[in-house]
């Protein structure tokens, strides 16, 4: 018979789960999974008011890689500004 399982180790196994979810959308280069990603880095932006790489990687549990694939889209799309735009004069 098996025992129950504490809270302790279903937490665990979710967070195993979510990891491996996490991890194959990072690897996965469909549009529709990046689109996701990219909608919640804007969603990110517009809550905070500010964004960061390390900010993406903490909200949306992504590698740093990710992180400033995010950041460059957001700035090629003009959703956000490079960092050295406010300092040229």
């Amino acid at each position: 018979m098996k025992a129950i399982k504490t809270t302790n180790e279903r937490l665990v196994i979710l967070e195993k789960k979510v990891g491996t979810l996490v991890k194959k959308i990072e690897k996965d280069s469909s549009p529709k999974a990046n689109n996701i990603l990219f909608n919640q880095a804007i969603k990110i932006s517009q809550e905070t008011g500010k964004i960061s790489a390390l900010l993406l990687q903490r909200r949306l549990k992504i590698g740093y890689a990710a992180a400033a694939q995010l950041i460059d889209e957001l700035e090629e799309k003009k959703y956000i500004s490079s960092p050295d735009a406010y300092h040229k004069s």
